[in-house]
């Protein structure tokens, strides 16, 4: 329960508010866009309950729907079109983005961009007065914009040598666009995930690995096998150690979808490697906050010293080590994942070891270095420890000692040692009466 005056107290907003009897709400007090131009009720409860909030909420979606209609009868009053098709100058709606590699383009562009630059400054994308587009040019702000409306009206040409270049990232200095210019975002790329730049010619599954792929495709309905494309991307891996782009162009076929899709998938998630990694282990040290606390630095030491620079295959083409984020054993750290499996507790000298033993041929053993039982604390578990809470003996001590003719009204469950006894007609306590609803519309 929430009266008025700890609504008024504790600063809630929205339904815990209009819950407990207060009227308020953004959209009157004070109004914005046009809902000062149309008819809704603002649902009030009495007792502000949790069932009071309930049927606020329910009324609050009728209202909405009372909204919605409003605004189509203003639509089609409203002459002219309601948004510009032009992609250069409006968003693509988001179906059309699925669909089309120009609509996406074209979002990408103004979003990240402007609309075409006029002077040093860019166009905001934000609405004006009726309906319209401003511009910031010069460093000055100009009333100067395009009705979104008006079909034919336009921006006039940008001063300048006339060429249609892209603008920079970030609002950097441009220089002559007739000049070379290969940076965007000082020495990075705009995208750290791209494909290796040396492919082989071809990519086919061993039999074995077909056999896979085609049973994870009939794991999905026709029309579906767009699904099995992360699962089939992690078998090229298993096969090849990396993703080469020869073997997404031959998943693309075999799900007939188009290869910018699994291209998407491969550059998206980080566990699919896009470049050639060692043919003995590929080593990931968590280099987060939990691990980095725990050592994790001294341990990037030691395979700078053995492998070499990070991201990149060592001289004898054996090991590769790289920095991620969060592996999710941070009570553990600090913590690397070589290959397929978990190595917990690292020191530098346990590192070492386990890169030597990969050098010989050998898997490490997987775990905890520290002696550590799962996430248990250094030194073992110190709680829960009694072993008869696991050879069940204090399940038939307890047994045992039940009445032999108990009803069936009077059974016991045993769970860690305790008895839990379902309610009785005499202990169980009575249901809330149905209270009508105290919903009143201001």
């Amino acid at each position: 329960m929430v009266s008025k005056e700890d609504a008024y107290r504790w600063g809630f907003s929205g339904v815990m508010v209009r819950g407990s009897g207060i009227p308020w709400d953004l959209r009157r007090k004070p109004p914005y866009e046009i809902y000062d131009e149309l008819e809704f009720d603002i649902p009030l409860g009495k007792n502000g309950d949790c069932y009071d909030r309930y049927l606020c909420r329910m009324e609050e979606m009728r209202q909405s729907v009372r909204i919605m209609k409003q605004c189509i009868e203003l639509l089609h009053k409203t002459a002219g079109p309601v948004l510009t098709e032009d992609g250069k100058v409006a968003p693509p709606r988001r179906g059309e983005m699925k669909r089309s590699m120009e609509a996406l383009i074209h979002h990408f562009k103004l979003y990240n961009r402007g609309l075409p630059r006029a002077g040093r400054r860019g166009l905001c994308l934000c609405r004006g007065a009726q309906g319209r587009v401003r511009r910031l040019s010069g460093g000055r702000r100009h009333q100067q914009a395009v009705s979104l409306q008006d079909p034919r009206a336009g921006l006039p040409a940008p001063a300048g040598h006339g060429l249609d270049e892209p603008g920079t990232h970030a609002g950097r200095r441009e220089r002559d666009p007739r000049l070379a210019r290969h940076r965007v975002r000082g020495d990075r790329p705009l995208s750290v995930r791209r494909l290796a730049k040396e492919q082989p010619a071809c990519f086919a599954f061993t039999p074995e690995y077909l056999d896979k792929a085609n049973w994870w495709i009939s794991k999905y309905p026709e029309g579906r096998q767009f699904s099995a494309c992360v699962p089939l991307l992690w078998l090229a891996q298993k096969q090849e150690g990396w993703v080469p782009e020869p073997a997404i162009r031959l998943i693309a076929d075999m799900l007939k979808m188009p290869v910018i899709r699994v291209l998407e998938c491969a550059t998206f998630y980080t566990m699919f490697q896009l470049e050639p990694v060692g043919t003995a282990a590929l080593i990931q040290l968590c280099g987060t906050t939990p691990c980095m606390l725990r050592g994790a630095n001294d341990l990037m030491k030691v395979l700078q010293e053995k492998i070499g620079p990070r991201d990149h295959l060592s001289a004898d083409g054996l090991f590769t080590w790289q920095e991620v984020e969060c592996l999710g054993a941070c009570c553990n750290a600090p913590m690397a994942q070589i290959n397929d499996y978990f190595y917990e507790d690292l020191t530098p000298e346990t590192l070492a070891r386990s890169s030597t033993t990969s050098r010989a041929g050998k898997a490490p053993e997987p775990g905890s270095y520290a002696g550590r039982q799962g996430s248990a604390p250094a030194g073992g578990p110190e709680t829960l420890t009694d072993p008869a809470l696991y050879d069940g003996s204090l399940g038939q001590a307890d047994r045992a000692a039940e009445p032999a003719a108990a009803g069936a009204g009077a059974m016991k469950v045993m769970e860690a040692g305790l008895r839990i006894r379902p309610w009785g007609p005499a202990d169980q306590p009575q249901r809330p009466r149905f209270r009508p609803p105290t919903i009143r519309c201001s």
